[in-house]
Parts: C-alpha cells; structure tokens; sequence
C-alpha cells in the first residue's frame, strides 16, 4: 500500500532487478544492483529498505504501539512550534527511535533528490493515511543530514562567567527557520488548492484549452513541493538537527563527509541538555541490541563504484568505524547492505575482492554474502 502511493506507482509493475534486491534483502542477503541509468535503481534499495522498517512495525515482538496523539492541530505561521519542541514527543510516537536505515551519497546533489522522492513516498496525503491505518498513525521519519541542515552549534552553552545558557544565537536562527518552513508549505498548499478549485471551474464550464493549461500548471506546482519539506505536525520528515539528534529518524540519508563529522562529535558532559550528533549513534546501539533477533540496520550505498583507490580506502575505514561504534561486525546477521552501481560484473573475482576490501570481508565471504543483481535486458 506505501509503495504504491508513489515510490512505484500501482499502474506500474516493477523490474525484475527490484523484485529480486526485494527479495534477496528479505532472505537476509546484502544485495547490490548494478543496472543502467533510468532503470529505478533507487526504488532497487528503497524497497527493501521500507519492507524491513515495515516488517519490523508490524511484527508480533516489534510491533509499534499506537500514537497517543493522532488527532492534533496543525502547527500556523502564526503559531509555530518552540524550538525545543518534539514532533514525535507531541505525537506521543513510543518506538525506540533509532537510524534503521542509514542512506550514504557521494554528494549533496544527489542527497537533495533523494530528499524529493522520499517528500513524496512518505509525506502525501495518501502515504499520512496509509501510516495512520496500516501504523497505527506512526511515521516513517526520514531527515536529511548534511551542510544545509539547520542549525549547526549547541543548544546550550558556557557563558563567560562559567554559567550554562541557552545558545540564544542559534536558536533564534533555528525559530526563524522553522517559521519560514511553515510559511512557504503552507503557501504552496494554497495555490494547490487554487489550481484544484480552477480545474472544477473549468471542467463545469467543458473549457478543454484552459483544463490542460490549469492540469500542467498544478504539475509544474506539485514538483515544486517535492523540494522543500511539508513542515507539520504529522509530517514524517525531521527538519533540524537538534531534533534528529533527540529522536533519530528511521532514515537518515547524508553523505560521506558529513558522516566522518558526525562520528567525531560527541556530548559535553558538563552541559546538562546539551545535543549532539553522538546521540544518533548511541540511540541506533541501543534498538539494535533491545531486539538481536528482528532490528536489522541498513546501510545504503549509493554509486558503490566511486568509492576506489585512496579515496575508496579512506571511505572503507570509515565504514568499519560506524559499525564498530553501532555494535557490528561485516558478519552481523543484523547488518542489510544495501548498494548501487553501474560497473560492477557480478562473474568476476575482482568485484568479490573490491566489495571485501570494502566492507571488511574475505572475497569468499564476500561472494557468499552478496547477491548481484544485473537485471535482464528486455528491449536491445
């Protein structure tokens, strides 16, 4: 039912290369597919990654308790939330909140579009409805993490005198921010509901030229939408980092850099209140090890190709490191690895060698943990 809200469209059927990383990630295999560009190599590892998050909602043992909270107002330009506020908090949302899927680009570009597809398979009308049926009103929370995330800094500090104080510099810059968000979604909606009113008008009145006018506009329009966040109380997207490090989001998506940076901060133990990136860790630890048998964390690698030489080494230390820090092992049957390529031949020895050397195996364990997905050609 998610998936066909909007990741894949239910007019659609998928490819054999998505059907079978679906399945292969489900029987507990990492999985890489390797397909050409325009072949829906992303919806290859967002679909395992929703089914696992949803199995683990719906299972007998992990089964997500209704929100408390469902039936809230939505937040107003003219009454935002405080800073400090926690949407899953106000929501009354009581799953262990951890990072089960984190999404790893090369660059920002790319974490921007990604940013896009996941506004519009998790945060429609359509997909809010199907998470309040299927979820009991849980959200799959996704956030982006990166450079353009506000606000960077602490939201408290030692003042001069040695004395904790509210950051009041930033915070002020995070409450602006917030308010700006509202304001520009909820404008947005209104010109939607505009152009929806306009095409009635238009259909009434059997005006053909002006409804195909009036059918494009609102499309140029509901694309636009994709690129900034629907800012809400029953929003499944997180907007700030404070918040994300409060209640980490079930997707994280982010790139190599800002990764490397987030694993270097750490807490003030002298600051009561303090946030920092150190919590998202802590807290993914902590769901990982309340649940060994059904919580599976998983890492999603985008254009896994890149990744070579002394780059690719630097970025394979760094992988070592966040499984380290989360309580795994290349092994862990609590470990899905997720990848996309476009060079990588599933029939040679060096494509085994390169993934070990990647994610700390032999390429003989590597050969028999990966499954290679390569698609078929139906049209030369």
């Amino acid at each position: 039912k998610l998936v066909g809200a909007a990741l894949v469209p239910k007019e659609f059927s998928l490819f054999k290369h998505q059907q079978e990383m679906l399945k292969q990630s489900l029987l507990g295999n990492h999985s890489v597919v390797v397909t050409g560009t325009g072949s829906g190599k992303t919806e290859s590892f967002l679909l395992p990654v929703f089914a696992q998050i949803i199995k683990e909602a719906r299972g007998s043992t992990s089964y997500w308790k209704d929100v408390l909270n469902s039936d809230l107002e939505d937040w107003l330009p003219a009454t935002p939330p405080k800073w400090d506020d926690s949407v899953v908090v106000k929501r009354g949302e009581i799953r262990k909140p951890a990072v089960r899927a984190l999404i790893l680009y090369p660059m920002n570009a790319l974490v921007e579009d990604q940013m896009s597809r996941l506004r519009a398979a998790l945060d429609s009308d359509e997909s809010r409805q199907i998470m309040d049926t299927y979820l009991g009103g849980n959200r799959i929370r996704f956030g982006r993490f990166n450079g353009s995330t506000p606000v960077s800094g602490h939201p408290f500090i030692a003042s001069k005198d040695g004395s904790i104080v509210k950051n009041k510099t930033k915070i002020l810059e995070l409450s602006k921010k917030i308010k700006d968000a509202i304001v520009e979604s909820q404008e947005l909606d209104k010109e939607v509901s505009r152009l929806r009113r306009k095409i009635i008008d238009a259909e009434e009145k059997n005006d053909s030229a002006a409804i195909d006018i009036l059918i494009r506009e609102l499309a140029n329009l509901n694309e636009r939408k994709l690129f900034i966040p629907r800012l809400g109380i029953h929003s499944a997207e997180m907007f700030h980092r404070w918040e994300m490090q409060q209640s980490p989001p079930d997707l994280l998506i982010t790139n190599i850099s800002m990764l490397s940076i987030m694993l270097m901060r750490q807490l003030d133990p002298e600051i009561e209140g303090d946030s920092s990136d150190s919590q998202i860790f802590e807290k993914t630890r902590e769901w990982l090890e309340s649940d060994k048998e059904n919580n599976v964390f998983q890492l999603v690698i985008d254009e896994l190709h890149l990744y070579r030489g002394a780059s690719g080494t630097e970025v394979a230390y760094l992988i070592r490191l966040l499984l380290d820090r989360l309580g795994l092992s290349p092994g862990s049957k609590q470990l899905r690895i997720l990848a996309s390529s476009a060079s990588l031949d599933s029939g040679s020895e060096k494509t085994f060698r390169f993934l070990g050397g990647m994610f700390g195996m032999s390429a003989e364990q590597a050969k028999k943990s990966f499954h290679i997905e390569s698609g078929e050609l139906s049209i030369s």
